[in-house]
């Protein structure tokens, strides 16, 4: 036992090892602050903070939904940021390049697949009980609370894109090579569990296909614009099932 014990410390000391270590623990961290961001902050003190800021009881839903884009905002980035800072000198990539030209028609022929079948999938009733998230029936509020909700959303995305095809592939792809976006597509597709089955099963596919076209390009940006597109699409297509 402590001979396997001083092997895995003298694993940890060798540069893969000892990196590959603080990813995992970096991730588990940031998914764990994401998943219990409830233990950290209720609504009711969002509300009650909001309350005595302007005198008007805000919206509950959209409270709840700005929440948790926060916290994954936060989540998805505040900590690989921490990381890279606190494991210098390293590979500090995180897939923030520029998208390459020969790239682009790929995307545009995927975003018109993923429209596609978002199109389909919007005559799905488990679709339109789920989407949208932030429900539009309140008109007064509509232009400041659905504008910031939209806004937060996009901005969930970027900041899942940077966390899953940028700091989990570019920071392990030295020690795992390809097997890096493997690697990023179990939490993944764990973080869909909460959606729909199509989704989460397409989750799946989404997360090899991003993640190698990110490990191929070295950027995350053809993925934000490929999740955005579709999120709204998703979105609006709902909402106009529903007549909202």
């Amino acid at each position: 036992m402590s001979a396997q014990i001083s092997t895995l410390f003298r694993d940890l000391k060798e540069e893969s090892g000892h990196r590959l270590f603080f990813i995992t623990i970096t991730t588990c961290i940031s998914l764990t602050f994401i998943r219990f961001q409830r233990n950290i902050i209720s609504e009711e003190q969002i509300n009650d903070f909001l309350y005595q800021m302007t005198g008007r009881q805000p919206f509950t839903e959209w409270v709840s939904l700005i929440r948790w884009s926060m916290f994954s905002i936060t989540g998805y980035v505040l900590f690989p940021v921490m990381f890279i800072i606190l494991m210098k000198p390293g590979n500090r990539s995180l897939g923030l390049k520029r998208i390459p030209t020969e790239s682009i028609s790929l995307y545009l022929l995927l975003s018109m697949i993923m429209l596609s079948l978002v199109f389909v999938f919007s005559f799905n009733p488990e679709f339109q009980k789920t989407y949208p998230f932030y429900k539009y029936t309140d008109g007064g509020r509509f232009w400041w609370q659905g504008f910031t909700w939209e806004l937060a959303y996009v901005l969930q995305f970027f900041a899942l894109e940077f966390f899953f095809r940028g700091f989990l592939i570019h920071q392990t792809a030295p020690f795992l090579g390809k097997m890096s976006i493997y690697f990023s597509m179990i939490p993944y597709c764990m973080i869909h569990f909460s959606k729909p089955l199509p989704e989460c099963i397409g989750s799946i596919f989404a997360g090899f296909i991003l993640g190698w076209l990110s490990y191929k390009s070295k950027s995350i940006w053809g993925g934000v614009f490929l999740h955005v597109s579709v999120a709204i699409s998703m979105d609006l297509l709902s909402a106009l099932h529903q007549h909202l």
